[in-house]
């Protein structure tokens, strides 16, 4: 996988596009929750499985689960466009 600096994040239930910026080191729940929305959460360290979200499209550095899963408690972009089903 490759560094990068920023991507674009499509929550696509919400119908919201936002930035991603490595120098935030936000992790995508908390990126979520920074613009405006409240996914669901438990431990916030991948451990719990609660905040798991379908990957629509793109890839992520972070916890996969089975189906596309991914745990935005703990995962970041690793693609400059990420589509999550949120």
């Amino acid at each position: 996988m490759q560094d990068i600096e920023e991507a674009t994040i499509v929550f696509r239930k919400s119908n919201k596009t936002v930035k991603w910026l490595a120098k935030d080191r936000l992790t995508l729940l908390q990126l979520a929750e920074k613009s405006g929305l409240t996914p669901d959460y438990g431990c916030r360290s991948g451990a719990c499985g609660t905040c798991e979200v379908k990957l629509l499209k793109g890839e992520i550095d972070g916890i996969l689960e089975g189906d596309n899963g991914v745990l935005i408690c703990s995962s970041s972009p690793a693609s400059a466009e990420v589509e999550l089903d949120l």
